[in-house]
């Protein structure tokens, strides 16, 4: 049997706080996803750290939100590559950029 790979605590600490900074700017956050190398056990020491953060308030306009979230990752960790999603498109969006945070990502309790 193969066993489970679990995602550095540290790593899960920096979702936390970037998810709980953003909720303090006024953003409901519905979801925190960790994905990409480290939610895969594939990171190394200078891997980036992609979270996906599902809001009611995203899927606006995806190009403002992306450019909100990356300033706001310098009040928590820069090497945060935040990915802001719809609740909408979290649940119905079946493009493979959605099936593989869905897929492979670790949800983070805040």
């Amino acid at each position: 049997m193969a066993q489970k790979k679990t995602v550095n605590q540290d790593i899960v600490r920096v979702a936390q706080r970037f998810a709980n900074h953003v909720q303090r700017q006024g953003i409901p956050v519905a979801r925190t996803v960790l994905f990409g190398s480290w939610a895969k056990g594939k990171a190394r020491k200078d891997s980036d750290i992609d979270i996906c953060l599902v809001s009611p308030q995203f899927g606006k306009d995806d190009l403002i939100e992306m450019r909100y979230l990356l300033m706001e990752t310098m009040a928590v960790d820069s090497r945060i590559e935040p990915i802001p999603m719809s609740t909408k498109d979290y649940e119905t969006d079946a493009t493979p950029f959605v099936l593989e945070i869905k897929k492979y990502g670790k949800i983070i309790d805040i």
